[in-house]
């Protein structure tokens, strides 16, 4: 292996980082959001709210798809994209 080739491995492998911390920021924000939802359904169904648990439920499969999503293209891409929604 040669200098530039050398520099290219290493340009690509730290692409590859960035993307793995890309998609675990996505997880992370997933799970954040996932725990305030649990709290908020709960605090709901104790108001005699029955309804908001199954909507909430169905609120954070929504969210952990999209957030798998956005996980998926981050890797497969190889960067971290940024999201302002």
């Amino acid at each position: 292996m040669d200098l530039d080739e050398a520099r290219a491995f290493l340009h690509e492998n730290h692409r590859g980082v960035l993307a793995t911390r890309g998609a675990s920021g996505h997880h992370a924000k997933a799970d954040a959001y996932v725990s305030l939802a649990v709290v908020a359904s709960a605090i709901a169904v104790s108001f005699g709210l029955t309804l908001a648990d199954p909507l909430i439920g169905l609120g954070i499969s929504v969210l952990i798809m999209r957030i798998t999503w956005q996980s998926w293209r981050t890797v497969r891409d190889g960067h971290a994209h940024s999201h302002s929604h």
